[in-house]
């Protein structure tokens, strides 16, 4: 029975464990700049965020670990592309979503969620995880987003942190300001 019930404990630890529903108490974790292959990265624990991956940054991600991709480019930025993203990280065996967040319009709660869900379910079983647009930004812009909803950050500290990893457009972080945390 003793045993049963420290099961039961780990579980429910375990399933929360990437739910924080309060700031973090000891800081930020550290953001690395890196690159893989051809295209430079920032990451923070097992997400990387960036631009385009090409094939070769796919192949340097996939040597390092990477098993998914979250893709938020609109289907005509993927459609310019000389390649298919998504049968790029299939060929390698990557997770591969695609929800696209359009940065000349609103940003859509409904989408960052779709991200959050997918996003934490990779992440929380410790894989990592690539969140990438054209160059970085609606990636950090997420980013800010899931601070604020999964960890209950204030939005100066989500801003800044996401700043840390790439965020510089004017317009993506007035469309953060504009959102209410959802929990």
């Amino acid at each position: 029975m003793k045993n049963i019930i420290i099961l039961l404990f780990a579980s429910m630890l375990t399933a929360c464990a990437h739910h924080h529903h309060a700031p973090h108490k000891e800081g930020a974790p550290k953001v690395v700049k890196g690159t893989f292959g051809d295209v430079d990265y920032y990451t923070r624990s097992n997400t990387y965020f960036m631009g385009q991956p090409t094939p070769a940054a796919l192949d340097a991600a996939k040597a390092d670990g990477v098993t998914t991709v979250i893709n938020l480019r609109t289907p005509e930025e993927i459609n310019s592309l000389k390649y298919k993203p998504s049968e790029e990280a299939k060929k390698r065996g990557l997770n591969y979503y695609n929800y696209p967040v359009n940065s000349k319009e609103p940003l859509d709660i409904a989408t960052l969620d779709k991200i959050e869900k997918t996003f934490v379910l990779h992440h929380k079983k410790g894989e990592k995880v690539i969140v990438h647009c054209t160059s970085g930004q609606r990636a950090a812009t997420w980013f800010a987003y899931h601070l604020r909803n999964a960890h209950g950050e204030n939005l100066q500290k989500a801003l800044s942190e996401a700043r840390d990893v790439g965020l510089t457009n004017e317009k993506l972080i007035e469309g953060i300001k504009s959102l209410e945390p959802t929990k």
